[in-house]
């Protein structure tokens, strides 16, 4: 510019908070929120002991019809393409953990399958995850420390690790290989190995010491990548 130009002033975008949702609220519902759909026009999420979906455009509001019995929902997942959503419930009546799983594609979202996970009245499930292909979910449990993997169509539980040294907040299945798992917690960051109705953990990562972090979360990024990010409460993110 010439003698007589002035400095541009630097360009930004606003942002505007419509809705604080949290991952973690004071019912430590793993995972609370989602888009239900390609599109991202509807919103999935926990209200109270209900699950609603939300029209982004209009704010028209429905809820997923759960069972009577259900007193909270404690974790949700969603699949891959977003046709499936689980829901993990904690029932009334000395009836323990379940989860259900429901078909997002049929109008009126409706439950195709309910599994009892076998925890009895003390157990919670925390955190839960369906495999790449949607075939499989994996739960994990406190109290006991537990993890299971179940083929949800067969109600058949085809796996379960019971040697959980510490809590477990993030389930995952590698996108790329549905025998592969990493579980995160704030002292916990592994990879396991399914074989048959065994899982197998990996060594810790070179680097990343499980007593020298506290995880807060991970997720296992889609090919080509192939890596998982990590993060901590310290403020470091590793990949």
């Amino acid at each position: 510019g010439g003698a007589g130009s002035t400095a541009m002033e630097p360009w930004g975008v606003r942002v505007e908070l419509e809705h604080a949702f949290g991952s973690q609220c004071s019912t430590a519902t793993r995972d609370s929120v989602f888009f239900g759909d390609d599109a991202g026009r509807h919103l999935v999420f926990v209200v109270g002991r209900k699950v609603a979906f939300q029209s982004v455009d209009t704010g028209e509001m429905n809820f997923v019809e759960l069972a009577e019995d259900v007193e909270h929902v404690s974790a949700m997942c969603i699949s891959k393409d977003r046709g499936l959503l689980a829901i993990c419930e904690q029932r009334g009546e000395d009836k323990g953990s379940w989860f259900t799983v429901f078909n997002l594609k049929d109008v009126g979202v409706k439950p195709v399958q309910a599994v009892d996970c076998g925890l009895g009245s003390d157990g919670k499930l925390v955190c839960v995850a369906f495999s790449a292909d949607s075939k499989y979910v994996c739960v994990v449990s406190s109290k006991p420390e537990r993890a299971k993997i179940w083929d949800w169509q067969g109600n058949k539980c085809i796996c379960e690790y019971s040697q959980m040294s510490q809590p477990v907040t993030r389930a995952s299945f590698c996108p790329w290989d549905s025998h592969q798992l990493a579980f995160s917690g704030e002292r916990c960051l592994r990879l396991f190995r399914r074989k048959d109705s065994n899982l197998k953990p990996f060594p810790e990562f070179s680097g990343l010491a499980e007593s020298k972090f506290m995880f807060t979360d991970h997720a296992m990024m889609q090919p080509p990548e192939r890596s998982m990010v990590v993060t901590t409460l310290e403020g470091p993110v590793f990949i």
